[in-house]
């Protein structure tokens, strides 16, 4: 039989747990494990389930990736963690297979710089210099990198011209060396995809998990 006390400590634990973000994840009864076929590389991987981990990684290469547990955060997000660690996001990588984006961008490897084929810059000499790769998913032209800043109306506008290129292929990724000097910093690449199209792309860093964010905007 429980003493009064442990009851009482119980009832509090049920009664706050909904409010404290480590109790709002649950784990789901999927039938794991299971198998994942991605067309495309580009997923993020985090040490936990849920945007407030620390992101760990991205998915590299396009292929079959094995999924041992599943679970869904506070924010109602559906994760599942790989065979070789580490969790995704199951249904933005899923929306992203289904219609992917003209590139995608992670931190560039060490065996990329050290021995791959690359075109890219350096901005600036900085002991706080990150080098981002961005690969295409298709063959792109008139690509711009860009230092971003803001219009009056707090809308993206080019800052700084840092790079320029005929094409980026899905062969030879840019590497690009550049500073996040806080939350607000932002780069953007400009580029017209396989059917003529331009777009405009801001790339910046997440303050919440350290995870690179590239996103579509209107240029």
């Amino acid at each position: 039989m429980k003493s009064p006390k442990l009851a009482l400590m119980l009832s509090v634990l049920l009664i706050f747990c909904p409010l404290l973000t480590s109790c709002h994840w649950t784990q789901d009864a999927a039938n794991v494990p299971y198998t994942i076929h991605l067309a495309y590389p580009g997923a993020q991987i985090f040490e936990g389930a849920g945007y407030d981990y620390s992101y760990s990684g991205t998915i590299t290469a396009a292929g079959d990736y094995t999924i041992v547990e599943e679970a869904t955060d506070y924010e109602d997000i559906l994760w599942g963690k790989l065979q070789e660690g580490g969790w995704i996001d199951l249904k933005q990588a899923q929306a992203a297979d289904e219609n992917p984006a003209p590139l995608w961008v992670c931190y560039a490897s060490a065996e990329l710089l050290s021995g791959g084929k690359y075109q890219g810059f350096i901005a600036e000499d900085s002991p706080y210099l990150e080098s981002i790769a961005l690969y295409a998913n298709e063959n792109l032209t008139d690509v711009q990198f860009a230092l971003l800043g803001y219009d009056d109306d707090g809308n993206y506008e080019t800052a700084q011209i840092l790079y320029t290129s005929a094409e980026l292929t899905p062969e030879m990724p840019l590497v690009c060396g550049i500073v996040f000097y806080g939350d607000m910093t932002a780069y953007g690449i400009t580029f017209t995809d396989v059917k003529g199209q331009t777009h405009h792309y801001a790339l910046s860093v997440s303050g919440r998990n350290g995870s690179l964010v590239l996103y579509e905007y209107a240029g």
